[in-house]
């Protein structure tokens, strides 16, 4: 395990380890002895582990650290164990906490045992297919442009690590992650928080619950995306891109479009922002119903200003209604979006985030080029077609002999030079986008937090040149 460049970079934040078998010299990833023997425990269920409750998951999980040798990381948040029991012992009826207890948390300590083969099987398959770390877990640092292919299943062992409270976190902030465990997620429900957390909390059961039943198949791709070389105030003067046709719809949300496009998510900065603390707006509120882009961050750090993050491939599980304090979790949601042939799901997300209550400086032009630009990246064309063509070596091809991605590259990569050419490299891409009839996957977006007028025209240009229709949802 030690030639895979990725694990050196992740496995800092991870909480299993490389472990060498004596006999063999060869190394795997494995749990410490004593995390091991707890969690085959609690895959026997409480009769065994005596988990039968909040306040008892919670004293495991403390267990579980110590054993994972955390005692140099950052305690977990003041009041978590409070959330704990309040959600499990007091929210939570009686006869879904028995069931929570009594089958879904012995199938997430099967899940984490599986965790370390389903990390290996990860690399063995990532270094097949693409001969390289090219699509392997890792960090994915700031200005570094790439992507990373995990299986589902392998989400689902980092979300349960995540909701246990399992990763390390020292260091997080050095490399500019964002939390991950769910801790201060669990501190919210203490000394009487908004209701909308306890829904939140439901919305991650309910998962836990599904892909506990019904183990996801396919696979989730997280691009990061970057701009080496962004085009400047004169590039887009001087642009004569005709600008994309729009659809304007007056009710409706982002991930309830019906037609297949690439659907916006007003980030933070750091991917997924306070989505397992207080936030519960727009993003936040995606990272609820589609769970599993949560697993983006673990590995994926803050966005500059030239950076986007694409994710394909991610289910929605849950119904919901209202918003920020109204928010709430109204139930299963079974998600219809088309898969092709590699069963990667058709639903196209990007975070871009915009810039933070800026006031009258958002007229200004170095604001709105930032905006243009941040936007033209996250529209711009993914990595992921070109990693499609080596995830189809295990699977036939599809029907009518096209790939299920159809969204062009567009600058991709700027070749060094003077503003002149840079500009001339990004006008030609964009050209050659243009023409490609197969560019038909659109744009579903919304509000971006600007003034009126701004918002309605700073995704347009932005659009055109990268050869996209757009759907507008309010």
């Amino acid at each position: 395990m030690d030639c895979f460049s990725g694990l050196k970079s992740i496995l800092p934040f991870l909480p299993i380890s490389i472990s060498t078998i004596s006999s063999s010299s060869l190394s795997h990833l494995a749990w410490p002895e004593e995390a091991e023997s707890s969690l085959k425990n609690l895959k026997l269920g409480p009769t065994v582990s005596h988990v039968d409750s909040g306040a008892k998951l919670f004293d495991f999980i403390s267990k579980l650290r110590d054993e994972l040798g955390f005692s140099s990381q950052p305690p977990l948040s003041f009041g978590a164990s409070n959330g704990f029991s309040i959600f499990f012992d007091q929210h939570m009826s009686r006869d879904d906490a028995k069931a929570w207890f009594d089958e879904v948390i012995p199938d997430l300590a099967s899940l984490l045992l599986r965790l370390p083969s389903l990390l290996e099987a990860h690399y063995h398959k990532s270094n097949e297919l693409s001969g390289n770390d090219k699509c392997e877990l890792r960090i994915l640092g700031s200005q570094d442009a790439g992507i990373v292919i995990l299986n589902r299943e392998l989400i689902a062992g980092l979300l349960a690590c995540a909701f246990l409270c399992l990763f390390p976190t020292k260091d997080r902030d050095s490399k500019h992650l964002p939390m991950i465990n769910f801790d201060q997620l669990f501190v919210t429900l203490v000394n009487g928080w908004r209701q909308s957390q306890h829904e939140k909390v439901k919305c991650f059961v309910h998962y836990f619950g599904r892909i506990c039943k019904d183990t996801p198949n396919g696979v989730v791709s997280f691009e990061r995306k970057v701009l080496p070389s962004s085009p400047d105030a004169e590039f887009w003067k001087s642009s004569d891109t005709p600008l994309c046709p729009i659809k304007i719809f007056t009710s409706g949300s982002i991930e309830d479009q019906p037609h297949e496009a690439l659907e916006v998510i007003f980030s933070n900065e750091k991917f997924g922002g306070n989505s397992l603390n207080m936030g519960c707006v727009q993003e936040h509120i995606r990272f609820m119903i589609n769970p599993e882009l949560v697993g983006g961050m673990l590995f994926m750090a803050s966005m500059g200003d030239n950076e986007a993050v694409e994710v394909v491939g991610v289910e929605r599980y849950a119904q919901y209604t209202g918003y920020g304090s109204s928010f709430c979790f109204s139930g299963e949601y079974v998600d219809k979006k088309p898969v092709d042939s590699m069963e990667i799901r058709k639903t196209r997300i990007v975070a871009i985030d915009a810039l933070n209550k800026p006031s009258r400086e958002q007229i200004y032009t170095k604001s709105l080029l930032r905006e243009v630009n941040k936007a033209f990246c996250g529209f711009k064309g993914s990595e992921y077609e070109s990693n499609l063509v080596n995830l189809q070596k295990c699977k036939a091809p599809p029907e009518d002999g096209k790939t299920a991605i159809t969204r062009n590259s567009v600058c991709n990569e700027q070749e060094k030079g003077d503003d002149r050419e840079n500009r001339q490299a990004i006008a030609n891409e964009s050209d050659n986008a243009s023409a490609n009839a197969n560019a038909n996957v659109g744009i579903a977006t919304g509000n971006w937090g600007h003034d009126l007028t701004l918002q309605e025209n700073i995704p347009f240009p932005a659009l055109a040149n990268a050869a996209k229709y757009t759907h507008k949802c309010h």
